[in-house]
């Protein structure tokens, strides 16, 4: 570090410290010897709890510390100078926080060692609850040392009586401060300027419940700053007949409510002009989605109350009481319905003229998926009551004495599939209605078995296709030539794939007609890849096997057993453990890497990798171990045996103490 005064170099660190835990490069520095790090970082009598990666016997504590340093999970070590058994850990401090303990020294790998400054301290405070460990510490600047050298820390709190310390996993413990006489509190990181801004303030109300903690305090500024530094604050409500403030985990509590001796404020508000109000629809009530309720001056104190509230997307004024209403759904739970004397608006609308009603379907009805119907003046009217409500995807339109009955939807198509009913009209809000131009796809003597939406009669396979679009989550259809009947399908394939059947022809929305040419390059003759079995079909041969597998969704491998032209769908690279060597058998992934293994110019160790075994195979060599591992999804790690080309393949990576003999082993992750 350059030449620089001490507030600077703290500062500097400070920042450093900061930028490591976004796992920020900082650029390389010397590395510290073992005796260094014991020298400068370590705890005499001290014990880092839980977070173990294993243990193992030492003569001594610097070569402990050296093996930590050539891990690359090992953040820290505590050691037992009495059993000289040196305990690996995987975060700074241990998971759980360091303890007294005699016999112990504890060190991370890296530490802060510089001047702790106190100056922001809270006097007479305690922070409650986010407690990741107690014990005993030496003075308050001990105890700050302590927090910097756990993971995670990010406040404490210290009894001035008898030394106890409290280290904290959020600023301000989990709901905030409390007076405790003989106890001074400190986040690690802090502002000490004071709060300024109070544009946000709202007089004469109370931010109801979502209550963190409160206390007594001197003014509403002193309120605020208690709020800044506790990290699940994000309101405040001060009373001003005793001075309490309460701190709040929701901007604006749950709702507000008028009340005479107190004001209430968010941390952030939007202070902007209310600019929406024509988004506001007369005579119309949002039914149910209530937070809360509150009397106001007029509608634009409604809205304005309504961007203070978190969760608020939409309100309710009834002119009668200027009672306002705010809720947590555009349009309400289930949608708009006309109510005199009431006035309502989402804070956020579409006032654009309708134009897609191209997408009405004459003579079907969407059945089922109901949120809520109402009388309407035209067709519009439906499109845009439909555009208000949160949950609304379709309308449907049907005339009855003399009245235009207007339905909203939950989902595109209904809850099935549309079907065919004289006098309805329906519609989705978006739909497709170009020129069916996908007929490629549909496959001859196949039926997709499961993954049913609903079916019903059409005039033909286009009519099928047309159907699908419109139906919410539609990926395929099966069509039965006997009666012309559509089967909605929610999985590309259905549940599992494909099956002979000569009286359907099946269909996937999309699909890829391509030579399959690329994915026969992954195939690899004699192995079977047992397990993860979607579906077996007889086919022709292999290249029909691919295509039945491209066309069924999570498909991602195969085996076809070459005697009886047997096709096996596979839902996992590899199979469930990846492959095996079989005689007679052909199997490949859909996508795959065929070039020379980069891991043969990684390091390996002349040892095995013990246990996370997925599955083991007799190969030519450590090259085709290295492809096969790399053919096995989960595949992390490898392990050869040069004596009789034993290849184990392992679902998890591996470091130098899990290794045990005379065998070649390399993560697949390794630097080269």
């Amino acid at each position: 570090m350059p030449d620089l005064k001490p507030k600077e170099k703290k500062k500097c660190l400070a920042l450093e410290k900061k930028l490591r835990k976004c796992q920020f490069d900082c650029g390389k520095k010397p590395p510290m010897s073992p005796a260094e790090i014991l020298a400068r970082c370590s705890h005499s009598d001290m014990k880092f709890n839980s977070g173990d990666m294993f243990h193992k016997v030492y003569v001594n504590i610097e070569d402990c510390v050296r093996d930590c340093i050539k891990s690359q999970s090992c953040k820290a070590i505590s050691y037992n100078t009495g059993t000289q058994t040196c305990y690996f850990k995987l975060e700074e401090g241990g998971r759980s926080g360091p303890t007294k303990e005699k016999g112990y020294i504890s060190t991370n790998m890296d530490c802060d060692r510089s001047r702790v400054d106190l100056h922001c301290q809270r006097l007479g405070i305690g922070f409650s609850g986010a407690d990741i460990r107690s014990l005993y510490s030496e003075s308050m600047e001990h105890c700050v040392r302590l927090c910097r050298d756990l993971e995670n820390c990010k406040s404490i709190t210290y009894r001035e009586s008898d030394g106890y310390c409290w280290l904290k996993s959020k600023e301000g413990g989990s709901s905030g401060p409390h007076h405790s006489a003989g106890h001074r509190s400190i986040n690690m990181e802090c502002d000490n300027k004071p709060i300024t801004d109070f544009d946000c303030l709202r007089e004469g109300i109370n931010f109801y419940s979502a209550h963190l903690t409160n206390l007594a305090v001197a003014d509403i500024q002193e309120c605020a700053k208690h709020c800044s530094e506790t990290e699940a604050c994000k309101a405040i409500t001060f009373r001003d007949s005793d001075h309490q403030c309460f701190l709040k985990s929701k901007f604006g509590g749950y709702y507000p409510q008028v009340a005479a001796d107190y004001s209430s404020m968010n941390m952030e508000c939007d202070k902007s002009k209310v600019d929406n109000m024509d988004c506001m629809r007369t005579g119309i009530n949002f039914g149910s989605a209530d937070m809360g309720n509150l009397v106001v001056s007029d509608r634009e104190q409604c809205v304005k109350h309504c961007l203070d509230t978190e969760g608020c997307k939409s309100i309710t004024y009834m002119i009668s009481d200027n009672r306002c209403y705010l809720k947590s759904k555009r349009g309400g739970s289930i949608g708009p319905y006309a109510a005199a004397g009431y006035d309502s608006m989402n804070m956020e609308c579409d006032n654009s003229p309708v134009k897609n009603l191209d997408c009405i379907r004459d003579g079907i009805n969407f059945p089922g998926a109901d949120l809520r119907n109402l009388v309407v003046e035209e067709k519009e009217e439906c499109v845009k009551h439909c555009r208000d409500t949160e949950d609304c995807k379709a309308v449907v339109l049907l005339e009855q004495n003399s009245q235009l009955n207007c339905y909203l939807k939950s989902r595109r198509g209904g809850s099935a599939v549309p079907v065919a009913s004289a006098g309805y009209q329906s519609m989705n809000m978006e739909c497709d209605n170009s020129k069916v131009s996908n007929l490629n796809c549909l496959r001859e003597d196949l039926f997709f078995s499961g993954a049913d939406i609903g079916n019903t009669v059409v005039a033909d396979e286009k009519a099928c296709v047309k159907l699908c679009r419109d139906t919410e989550n539609c990926q395929g259809f099966s069509f039965r030539l006997s009666d012309n009947r559509c089967y909605a399908k929610s999985r590309r394939g259905g549940s599992s794939g494909p099956s002979l059947e000569r009286n359907f022809k099946s269909m996937n929305m999309e699909c890829d007609n391509s030579p399959v040419t690329e994915p026969m390059k992954c195939l690899r003759r004699g192995l079977d890849f047992p397990g993860s079995t979607q579906k077996q079909i007889t086919v022709a041969d292999i290249e029909e096997c691919v295509r039945h597998c491209r066309d069924t969704e999570d498909c991602q491998a195969l085996t076809f057993r070459e005697d009886y032209h047997y096709c096996y769908l596979k839902n996992e690279r590899g199979g469930s453990s990846g492959p095996r060597v079989s005689p007679g058998y052909s199997s490949l992934n859909l996508e795959c890497e065929n070039s020379t293994p980069k891991q043969l110019q990684c390091p390996t160790l002349d040892e095995r990798f013990a246990g996370s075994e997925l599955s083991h195979l007799r190969v030519t060599n450590f090259e085709e171990c290295l492809r096969r591992c790399r053919d096995t999804e989960d595949c992390q790690a490898v392990s050869y045996r040069e004596t009789d080309s034993l290849c184990e393949l392992k679902s998890a990576k591996f470091e130098w103490w899990s290794i045990k003999s005379h065998y070649i082993s390399v993560n697949m992750d390794c630097d080269m």
